[in-house]
């Protein structure tokens, strides 16, 4: 009977060390997770999204998709290609748009 009671509390402490071990995998993983998510912010302080897409540029300089697709065939405001996408990055149309009020307000 005791050699019973032995081998059940033996499986027990199996079972106990088994759920540990993955509660401690899992809160490891959730660290990583935290961790990149905490770098992603850093990297971006403002918590915006660096890279637009045609439409969010768009958005984000007031103009129309189409008033955009111009000035991009142009070559009149910052983009990079991306396969046969072309991509948008949020610090350099806004370091596009302050040049252009500065140019502007020396006009004056």
């Amino acid at each position: 009977m005791e050699n019973a009671t032995a081998q059940t509390i033996t499986l027990e402490a199996r079972t106990d060390n088994s759920r540990l071990e993955s509660l401690l995998a899992n809160l490891i993983e959730m660290q990583d997770k935290t961790n990149r998510l905490l770098q992603e912010i850093a990297t971006h302080p403002t918590g915006k999204k660096e890279t637009l897409t045609h439409t969010e540029a768009a958005a984000f300089l007031g103009l129309s998709p189409k008033t955009l697709y111009d000035m991009v065939s142009e070559k009149r405001v910052p983009f990079k290609k991306a396969g046969s996408k072309n991509l948008f990055y949020r610090s350099d149309l806004e370091s596009w748009l302050e040049n252009r009020s500065a140019k502007a307000g020396a006009i004056r």
